[in-house]
């Protein structure tokens, strides 16, 4: 399962939820963490981590539908941490997602981004990918 964790706002705690489901996940299956966010939280996260299980994070912010779908064969769980801004990345693991999270804040200011940007990056993707599902998450 693939699950793209993205939003083009920043703060809205997507490493936060990337890092705590890869972890939940990697208690029923072989997971990875894939960090498309050059500001590398995730990979942070994971240096500092010393707790089992132990969730491996890739660093990646080129080729990323491609390399998703490797380590889809790979793992049985691909968790992708996307940055808070919009990017090839970020519509590229947006592609071969099965679910996508979108976070956001209980904020009007908040709620006009989800409905202005992510909701078009969303049905852009849904194109390509009809499987999509997409959740907000508050």
């Amino acid at each position: 399962m693939i699950i793209t964790v993205a939003s083009t706002k920043g703060g809205v705690g997507k490493s936060t939820i990337t890092v705590n489901i890869a972890v939940a996940m990697a208690a029923s299956g072989h997971t990875v963490i894939v960090d498309t966010d050059r500001q590398g939280s995730a990979g942070k996260w994971s240096r500092e981590r010393t707790a089992l299980p132990a969730v491996p994070v890739m660093s990646i912010h080129e080729n990323v539908e491609k390399t998703v779908r490797k380590l889809n064969e790979q793992y049985d769980h691909v968790v992708v941490d996307s940055g808070g801004y919009d990017s090839l990345a970020m519509r590229e693991a947006l592609v071969v997602a099965d679910v996508a999270l979108i976070p956001t804040k209980a904020t009007q200011s908040d709620a006009w981004e989800l409905g202005d940007s992510m909701a078009l990056k969303v049905l852009e993707a849904k194109k390509a990918n009809h499987a999509l599902r997409p959740i907000v998450v508050v």
